[in-house]
């Protein structure tokens, strides 16, 4: 599985600890050294996937979305809507019919992101994404909760996550990319399929923020720490090199 790590502006080098490259298309518009970093890795022949903020709540217009893939991007997700299959649909569509011939055109390829509030919206979704041959890849938001495992928000949301994607494995060609990574020990499980491409997260950036050190003890326990990841956020030397430790532990354990 390759990771993409999110860092904030200042710490964008650690981001080089990973093996694919994530970006967001308001971070793109209004910041030049975010942009130049991205810009700078397509360039490097390496692939950077642009996705329209919805989990930070705060999408930007199509049109800025189209704008920063072309220019950054190798993958863009199309625009979707949290847990809503018929917004996301609507949206798919729309978005396709106005760009798919540009994004082509350019050599971009597609991700989707199959949405709902149940596991019928859900697979119907997914059914939809699967089937369409202007899709390359499916991605899996962690946000997706159709059933309530527990009361530990982040558990259950793993829970939730290995229930979908195994379904998905075992009815897709397409590579899956999990989009946010909350808990290792689920990206260590589903590393050992082979349909799972990639994922994103901030989890190394938090975990060097709360200063915690991943070892043989405490890593499969270790997920989303309370501290959050601001993109205006600063690691010490200290913190800088526990991310990099941090990544290199966990790329060692994916390998077993």
């Amino acid at each position: 599985m390759k990771l993409c790590l999110i860092t904030p502006y200042k710490e964008l080098s650690c981001s080089d600890e990973g093996t694919m490259f994530f970006a967001l298309t308001r971070e793109l518009k209004y910041n030049k050294v975010y942009y130049n970093y991205f810009f700078q890795k397509k360039k490097e022949g390496f692939d950077v996937i642009v996705d329209n903020d919805i989990h930070e709540n705060d999408p930007m217009s199509f049109e800025d979305h189209i704008q920063m893939a072309l220019e950054v991007g190798t993958i863009i997700i199309t625009p979707d809507f949290l847990r809503n299959k018929k917004k996301t649909l609507e949206y798919f569509h729309y978005f396709l019919d106005c760009f798919y011939s540009k994004l082509k055109e350019k050599k971009i390829k597609i991700m989707s992101v199959p949405q709902g509030d149940t596991i019928q919206e859900i697979d119907e979704c997914f059914n939809e994404f699967n089937n369409d041959l202007r899709v390359d890849f499916i991605g899996n938001s962690f946000d997706l909760v159709p059933y309530d495992f527990c009361s530990n928000k982040y558990e259950n949301q793993s829970i939730n996550r290995m229930l979908i994607v195994n379904g998905w494995i075992r009815r897709t060609k397409k590579p899956i990319h999990l989009l946010g990574s909350n808990n290792l020990y689920e990206l260590y499980l589903l590393n050992k399929f082979k349909e799972v491409m990639s994922t994103d997260g901030k989890i190394f950036s938090r975990l060097a923020l709360a200063n915690v050190k991943l070892s043989e003890v405490n890593w499969r326990q270790v997920d989303k720490t309370e501290i959050k990841m601001s993109f205006n956020d600063e690691f010490t030397t200290e913190q800088k090199e526990l991310y990099k430790k941090n990544v290199e532990f966990f790329k060692k354990k994916m390998k077993e």
